[in-house]
């Protein structure tokens, strides 16, 4: 076992979650909010679609926006960093 291979692990899986909680707080509030009621409450898009009072497939197109949007922010992010 290399220590600082291990700490340098940490210090990556550290910054990656910087970056994704710098793209989290990026988000619009109803779409924080969807993020927490999936992956936090783990509700199904059914359970979110009734609490928000949307379509089905509204919640599905609006969390595919999501994660495309914390993709693209994180790499962004990434990208100044280098």
């Amino acid at each position: 076992m290399n220590i600082e291979l291990d700490i340098a692990e940490m210090v990556e899986r550290s910054d990656e979650k910087m970056r994704l909680l710098k793209a989290v707080k990026a988000l619009k509030p109803k779409e924080r909010l969807m993020l927490t009621m999936r992956y936090y409450d783990n509700l199904s898009f059914q359970e979110i679609a009734e609490i928000m009072q949307f379509k089905l497939n509204e919640v599905h197109e609006l969390h595919r926006k999501i994660l495309k949007a914390l993709k693209q922010n994180m790499n962004e992010d990434n990208d100044d960093k280098r």
